[in-house]
Protein backbone atom coordinates (compact mmCIF):
# COMPACT_ATOMS: atom_id res chain seq x y z
CA UNK A 1 0.00 0.00 0.00
CA UNK A 2 2.62 2.43 0.84
CA UNK A 3 4.61 1.28 -2.78
CA UNK A 4 1.11 2.20 -4.52
CA UNK A 5 0.42 5.50 -2.74
CA UNK A 6 4.50 6.70 -3.07
CA UNK A 7 3.88 6.07 -6.96
CA UNK A 8 0.80 8.25 -7.29
CA UNK A 9 2.60 10.61 -5.61
CA UNK A 10 5.33 10.63 -7.86
CA UNK A 11 2.80 10.57 -11.26
CA UNK A 12 1.32 13.60 -9.36
CA UNK A 13 4.07 15.58 -9.05
CA UNK A 14 5.40 14.79 -12.60
CA UNK A 15 2.00 15.96 -14.42
CA UNK A 16 1.80 18.79 -11.88
CA UNK A 17 5.97 20.17 -12.83
CA UNK A 18 5.77 18.92 -16.86
CA UNK A 19 1.96 19.08 -17.90
CA UNK A 20 1.22 21.45 -20.52
CA UNK A 21 5.33 22.54 -20.98
CA UNK A 22 4.96 20.77 -24.24
CA UNK A 23 1.90 21.75 -25.65
CA UNK A 24 2.01 24.19 -28.17
CA UNK A 25 -1.06 26.80 -28.88
CA UNK A 26 -2.91 27.04 -32.24
CA UNK A 27 -2.10 29.09 -34.66
CA UNK A 28 -3.75 32.47 -33.96
CA UNK A 29 -5.05 34.66 -37.66
CA UNK A 30 -5.27 38.18 -37.57
CA UNK A 31 -7.08 39.76 -40.79
CA UNK A 32 -7.10 43.43 -41.50
CA UNK A 33 -9.53 45.23 -43.03
CA UNK A 34 -11.33 48.83 -43.23
CA UNK A 35 -13.07 47.94 -39.80
CA UNK A 36 -10.44 46.79 -37.91
CA UNK A 37 -8.71 49.21 -35.32
CA UNK A 38 -5.03 49.42 -34.09
CA UNK A 39 -5.21 47.41 -31.20
CA UNK A 40 -6.86 43.95 -31.77
CA UNK A 41 -7.40 40.97 -29.29
CA UNK A 42 -8.03 37.61 -30.74
CA UNK A 43 -11.20 36.03 -28.34
CA UNK A 44 -10.28 32.24 -28.06
CA UNK A 45 -6.31 32.76 -27.03
CA UNK A 46 -6.28 36.26 -25.71
CA UNK A 47 -3.56 37.36 -27.76
CA UNK A 48 -3.82 40.99 -28.51
CA UNK A 49 -1.83 42.75 -31.12
CA UNK A 50 -1.18 46.45 -31.68
CA UNK A 51 -0.06 48.03 -34.76
CA UNK A 52 2.12 51.48 -35.45
CA UNK A 53 3.75 53.19 -38.19
CA UNK A 54 7.37 52.81 -38.64
CA UNK A 55 10.23 53.62 -41.19
CA UNK A 56 13.61 52.36 -41.27
CA UNK A 57 16.91 53.41 -43.39
CA UNK A 58 16.78 52.11 -46.54
CA UNK A 59 20.52 52.18 -47.60
CA UNK A 60 24.01 50.80 -45.99
CA UNK A 61 24.76 47.71 -44.11
CA UNK A 62 22.69 45.15 -43.57
CA UNK A 63 21.61 46.72 -39.81
CA UNK A 64 18.71 48.95 -40.17
CA UNK A 65 17.34 51.38 -38.09
CA UNK A 66 13.54 51.46 -37.07
CA UNK A 67 11.37 54.90 -35.68
CA UNK A 68 8.58 55.89 -35.68
CA UNK A 69 8.13 59.16 -38.50
CA UNK A 70 6.59 62.06 -37.15
CA UNK A 71 3.24 62.37 -39.00
CA UNK A 72 3.20 58.93 -40.32
CA UNK A 73 -0.24 56.55 -39.74
CA UNK A 74 -2.12 52.96 -40.47
CA UNK A 75 -4.27 53.51 -43.04
CA UNK A 76 -7.06 50.88 -42.96
CA UNK A 77 -7.89 49.53 -46.45
CA UNK A 78 -10.55 47.09 -47.53
CA UNK A 79 -8.22 44.40 -48.21
CA UNK A 80 -5.31 45.63 -45.48
CA UNK A 81 -3.06 47.62 -43.67
CA UNK A 82 -0.76 50.30 -45.42
CA UNK A 83 1.52 53.55 -44.22
CA UNK A 84 0.71 57.10 -44.93
CA UNK A 85 4.17 58.77 -44.46
CA UNK A 86 3.24 61.70 -44.17
CA UNK A 87 -0.75 63.98 -44.27
CA UNK A 88 -0.04 64.55 -47.87
CA UNK A 89 0.69 61.01 -48.76
CA UNK A 90 -0.99 59.55 -51.55
CA UNK A 91 -0.11 56.32 -51.60
CA UNK A 92 -1.55 53.99 -48.43
CA UNK A 93 0.71 51.26 -49.06
CA UNK A 94 3.73 49.69 -47.35
CA UNK A 95 6.13 51.09 -49.83
CA UNK A 96 9.72 51.49 -50.25
CA UNK A 97 10.39 53.69 -52.88
CA UNK A 98 12.49 56.04 -50.94
CA UNK A 99 16.06 55.76 -51.46
CA UNK A 100 16.77 56.21 -47.62
CA UNK A 101 13.38 56.21 -45.62
CA UNK A 102 11.33 53.00 -46.79
CA UNK A 103 7.62 52.47 -44.49
CA UNK A 104 7.24 49.70 -41.83
CA UNK A 105 4.31 48.27 -39.68
CA UNK A 106 5.04 47.25 -36.36
CA UNK A 107 3.30 44.50 -34.77
CA UNK A 108 3.75 44.69 -30.35
CA UNK A 109 1.45 41.38 -29.25
CA UNK A 110 0.71 40.89 -25.60
CA UNK A 111 2.61 37.62 -25.60
CA UNK A 112 5.58 36.22 -26.96
CA UNK A 113 4.67 34.41 -30.47
CA UNK A 114 6.26 32.87 -33.76
CA UNK A 115 5.60 34.43 -37.08
CA UNK A 116 3.99 31.43 -39.13
CA UNK A 117 2.51 33.52 -42.50
CA UNK A 118 2.01 36.81 -43.68
CA UNK A 119 -0.88 37.68 -46.41
CA UNK A 120 0.25 40.72 -48.34
CA UNK A 121 -1.69 42.38 -51.37
CA UNK A 122 -1.20 45.04 -54.29
CA UNK A 123 -3.93 47.58 -54.78
CA UNK A 124 -4.83 47.41 -58.23
CA UNK A 125 -2.26 50.23 -60.01
CA UNK A 126 -0.53 50.90 -56.97
CA UNK A 127 3.07 48.87 -58.57
CA UNK A 128 4.02 45.19 -57.54
CA UNK A 129 4.16 43.39 -54.57
CA UNK A 130 7.91 43.63 -54.59
CA UNK A 131 8.93 42.37 -51.62
CA UNK A 132 9.72 42.87 -47.56
CA UNK A 133 11.94 42.38 -44.72
CA UNK A 134 10.89 41.07 -41.29
CA UNK A 135 12.90 42.45 -38.32
CA UNK A 136 12.35 41.03 -34.69
CA UNK A 137 12.50 43.60 -32.11
CA UNK A 138 10.67 47.51 -32.32
CA UNK A 139 13.48 49.98 -31.81
CA UNK A 140 16.71 51.22 -32.25
CA UNK A 141 19.41 49.29 -34.75
CA UNK A 142 18.33 45.49 -35.60
CA UNK A 143 19.20 43.26 -38.45
CA UNK A 144 16.21 41.91 -40.89
CA UNK A 145 15.75 38.09 -40.42
CA UNK A 146 17.53 35.98 -43.75
CA UNK A 147 16.85 33.36 -45.75
CA UNK A 148 12.79 33.55 -46.10
CA UNK A 149 12.12 36.94 -45.65
CA UNK A 150 11.52 38.16 -49.18
CA UNK A 151 8.07 37.65 -50.95
CA UNK A 152 7.29 38.48 -54.31
CA UNK A 153 3.75 37.33 -56.74
CA UNK A 154 3.62 37.25 -60.27
CA UNK A 155 2.66 39.86 -62.71
CA UNK A 156 -1.34 40.28 -62.64
CA UNK A 157 -1.37 38.04 -59.22
CA UNK A 158 -3.14 40.53 -56.56
CA UNK A 159 -2.22 38.83 -53.30
CA UNK A 160 0.07 36.01 -52.10
CA UNK A 161 0.53 34.05 -48.97
CA UNK A 162 4.31 33.71 -47.87
CA UNK A 163 5.24 31.40 -44.51
CA UNK A 164 8.12 31.49 -42.67
CA UNK A 165 10.31 28.74 -41.21
CA UNK A 166 13.17 30.89 -39.99
CA UNK A 167 12.44 29.81 -36.25
CA UNK A 168 14.28 33.77 -35.46
CA UNK A 169 11.26 35.27 -36.09
CA UNK A 170 9.77 35.03 -32.45
CA UNK A 171 9.31 37.51 -29.85
CA UNK A 172 6.47 39.97 -28.34
CA UNK A 173 7.84 42.38 -30.92
CA UNK A 174 7.71 42.01 -34.86
CA UNK A 175 7.88 44.76 -38.33
CA UNK A 176 7.54 43.94 -41.04
CA UNK A 177 8.84 46.70 -43.93
CA UNK A 178 8.91 47.30 -47.84
CA UNK A 179 12.37 46.17 -49.85
CA UNK A 180 13.13 48.83 -52.75
CA UNK A 181 10.60 48.35 -54.89
CA UNK A 182 8.18 46.47 -52.56
CA UNK A 183 4.41 48.20 -52.11
CA UNK A 184 1.80 46.11 -50.86
CA UNK A 185 -1.13 45.98 -47.65
CA UNK A 186 -0.89 43.39 -45.32
CA UNK A 187 -4.20 41.38 -45.23
CA UNK A 188 -3.07 39.06 -42.58
CA UNK A 189 -0.65 37.92 -40.19
CA UNK A 190 -0.40 34.40 -38.63
CA UNK A 191 0.99 33.88 -35.40
CA UNK A 192 1.73 31.06 -33.20
CA UNK A 193 1.62 31.61 -29.73
CA UNK A 194 4.77 30.33 -27.38
CA UNK A 195 3.93 28.27 -24.09
CA UNK A 196 5.38 30.28 -21.17
CA UNK A 197 8.85 28.60 -20.09
CA UNK A 198 7.73 27.11 -16.36
CA UNK A 199 10.20 26.03 -14.00
CA UNK A 200 10.25 22.34 -12.24
CA UNK A 201 8.19 23.42 -9.37
CA UNK A 202 10.88 22.69 -6.11
CA UNK A 203 8.80 20.58 -4.15
CA UNK A 204 7.78 18.54 -7.33
CA UNK A 205 11.44 18.00 -8.12
CA UNK A 206 12.57 16.78 -5.02
CA UNK A 207 9.90 14.67 -4.39
CA UNK A 208 10.80 13.04 -8.28
CA UNK A 209 14.77 12.76 -7.29
CA UNK A 210 13.64 11.26 -4.13
CA UNK A 211 11.76 8.74 -4.97
CA UNK A 212 14.53 7.19 -7.21
CA UNK A 213 16.12 6.37 -3.75
CA UNK A 214 12.99 5.62 -1.60
CA UNK A 215 11.71 2.93 -4.21
CA UNK A 216 14.43 0.50 -4.08
CA UNK A 217 14.44 1.01 -0.26
CA UNK A 218 10.94 -0.22 -0.50
CA UNK A 219 11.52 -2.93 -3.01
CA UNK A 220 14.62 -4.38 -0.47
CA UNK A 221 12.15 -4.31 2.98
CA UNK A 222 9.80 -6.29 1.17
CA UNK A 223 11.69 -9.09 0.55
CA UNK A 224 13.27 -9.41 3.50
CA UNK A 225 9.76 -9.91 4.43
CA UNK A 226 9.27 -12.54 2.50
Amino acid sequence: MQRKSLLKSVIAAGILAFGGLAASAAPVTFTFNASSGLTTTDVLSGLGVTVSAWTFNGAGSDTKTLAVAPGSSVTFKANGLGEKLTASDTNETINGSGATLREALRFNFTAAVKLMSITVTRLAGSGSLGGGLVFVGGTGSVTPGAGDTTFTSATGVPSVVHSFTNPAYQGMDLAIGARAGGNFLITSITVDKLPPVTPVPVPAAGLMLGSLVVLPLLRRKQRRAA
